[in-house]
């Protein structure tokens, strides 16, 4: 199973290290992604040196009686590490990226190292794939894994290029819905516009000024024909 699983090289050395140290305590354990998920943690985040000298010195000093399952596990050894080193810019791999830690739920993580990658990946690919499972959903994962797969292109980079360009389109679909929703509530607007009613008092009243105003329209270009003599 671990072989099935892909990891990054420096995680692949820890597992290792620590499925040894498991074997010389005779405690039997077992590998799931968000172990895999947790080391990549590690690695991204400090010097993987470091994070193997640490665990080894840790592991010496409990004696053999009091070694457990848990004592073997990333998800164990992530808050060690965190707690000795968070604030030692020494031993930081990446000070200026965000790495995002524990998930509910580790189905995208798993369909990467499971499904689609075929071999171990670097550091910075790490960081990649700590980024995607954390900000993009998992159908948007696997439809992204199946383009590559399709094209024969096993690299996360391509993943992360495909999903990249899916989510400028949606936003450049959604940009232009809308532009064209605020012109609709626009014209809605328009035609909303509150409407003069009258009553039919002021209708006559109206209709009255019309009349009077066209009788003295006629008035005045009378009296004019006249003085000018006309007939």
């Amino acid at each position: 199973m671990i072989q099935e699983m892909k990891m990054s090289r420096p995680s692949r050395l820890i597992i290792n290290e620590l499925n040894k140290l498991a074997n010389q305590s005779n405690v039997q354990g077992f590998l799931v992604p968000a172990h895999i998920y947790m080391c990549d943690y590690m690695i991204i985040k400090y010097n993987y040196v470091v994070i193997l000298n640490t665990i080894r010195s840790h592991i010496n000093n409990i004696q053999k009686t009091n070694r457990q399952y848990k004592h073997f596990t990333p998800i164990y050894w992530y808050k060690v590490i965190d707690n000795i080193f968070k604030n030692n810019n020494n031993v930081r791999f990446n000070i200026n990226n965000i790495v995002y830690g524990e998930m509910n739920d580790y189905n995208s993580y798993n369909h990467i190292i499971s499904k689609f990658l075929q071999s171990d990946y670097s550091q910075q690919d790490a960081l990649k794939i700590n980024t995607l499972v954390n900000t993009t959903n998992q159908s948007d994962i696997v439809s992204a894994c199946k383009i590559a797969i399709q094209n024969n292109v096993y690299n996360i980079s391509y993943v992360e290029a495909i999903i990249n360009n899916e989510k400028q389109k949606r936003e450049s679909e959604a940009l232009k819905i809308k532009i064209i929703n605020d012109k609709i509530h626009e014209s809605d607007q328009l035609l909303n516009t509150k409407t003069q009613y009258h009553t039919p008092i002021e209708l006559a009243q109206i209709e009255y000024n019309y009349e009077k105003k066209r009788e003295d329209i006629l008035l005045e270009l009378l009296v004019d024909k006249l003085l000018k003599g006309d007939k």
